[in-house]
């Protein structure tokens, strides 16, 4: 996991966007738990946890327009 999208929509939060897409810097799974290393809008490293369904994978979703922003610029 590359990159996550945001899921949560807490209105009165300024430490994450709805469907803002994150870049992972660590994802590790625990024997509960799994969860994903990010910066937040405050700028912070933090850690956030997946099983809440605060974040879906977003990887390939970003991989996907890098490539036609490629083929765009070559004039594919």
């Amino acid at each position: 996991m590359k990159y996550v999208k945001c899921l949560y929509t807490s209105v009165n939060t300024t430490r994450l966007t709805f469907n803002k897409i994150y870049k992972v810097y660590d994802h590790f799974i625990t024997s509960e738990n799994e969860f994903v290393e990010i910066t937040d809008n405050t700028g912070d490293r933090a850690i956030y946890s997946i099983d809440k369904n605060w974040f879906e994978d977003a990887t390939s979703e970003v991989i996907s327009n890098n490539r036609d922003k490629k083929l765009d610029n070559l004039g594919l």
